[in-house]
């Protein structure tokens, strides 16, 4: 299945849901959510004043013309060095080196 197949399978689920249900659980906006997750390109930036990270942990961020890892709390990011920095965009990280393959 591509991500183009699970979109609009995800599309026509929330227009199903959205026509026979009151949405008191966030599930439209867990179906939004997901489908613009499933329409952006790996390693897209996705700027701070469209949304934070879901979970706390690492993440690269943005600040001016830097880019370095920094920990999210929950509700800010928080610097190696302990200081709060102000984000720009944040993206998760890539997942780890796995040996043998590349090779």
């Amino acid at each position: 299945m591509t991500n183009e197949d699970a979109i609009k399978i995800l599309q026509e689920q929330q227009a199903k849901f959205n026509d026979e249900y009151i949405d008191y659980g966030g599930v439209n906006e867990a179906y939004k959510l997901a489908i613009e997750a499933l329409k952006r390109p790996q390693g897209e930036w996705i700027p701070v004043s469209e949304r934070l990270p879901e979970y706390s942990g690492l993440y690269l961020i943005s600040v001016d013309d830097v880019v370095t890892v920094a920990n999210f709390t929950g509700t800010y990011f928080m610097h190696r060095g302990g200081g709060r920095v102000e984000v720009y965009a944040w993206q998760p990280l890539p997942d780890s080196y796995k040996k043998g393959c590349a090779e």
